[in-house]
């Protein structure tokens, strides 16, 4: 099968004359971009960490697993933008491929879907298990 590649003269024509062929090429060549660009790891949006709330910047900064409040997998640029914004209690974690080790649980993360994953659900096992008052608080109410 041979795949059909319009340049972007042919696509502007194709959209003026609005020929049925040029106008389909056009819509391969657009269609092309869009996935390599959703499959690029380095594209606007493709690099995230993980951002992590601490209830305070004494906690962000010693890192404590058990102290995590929240957490969200977010591109790189809007978690730092947060954590900026949080008076010290947020700080953005990159974990992408390595291994760590939550509550005697070892992930080893390979991808962006296991980055996230990782992230979202790895420092549930404290706030669901603590008998703590802010475990029963949800971000939502505070």
């Amino acid at each position: 099968m041979r795949t059909a590649r319009a340049s972007p003269e042919q696509v502007e024509n194709a959209l003026r004359d609005g020929s049925a062929r040029e106008i389909y090429l056009a819509c391969r060549l657009a269609m092309t971009v869009g996935s390599a660009m959703a499959q690029n790891a380095n594209a606007p949006g493709q690099d995230r960490v993980c951002l992590i709330t601490f209830n305070t910047p004494a906690e962000a900064e010693a890192g404590a697993d058990d102290t995590v409040v929240s957490t969200k997998y977010l591109p790189r640029k809007a978690a730092e933008a947060q954590a900026a914004k949080s008076g010290g209690k947020a700080k953005a974690f990159d974990y992408s491929d390595s291994t760590q080790t939550v509550a005697g649980v070892t992930y080893v993360i390979t991808n962006n879907d296991e980055e996230r994953d990782f992230c979202e659900k790895a420092f549930d096992r404290f706030r669901l298990t603590s008998c703590s008052a802010r475990a029963w608080i949800t971000p939502a109410s505070r």
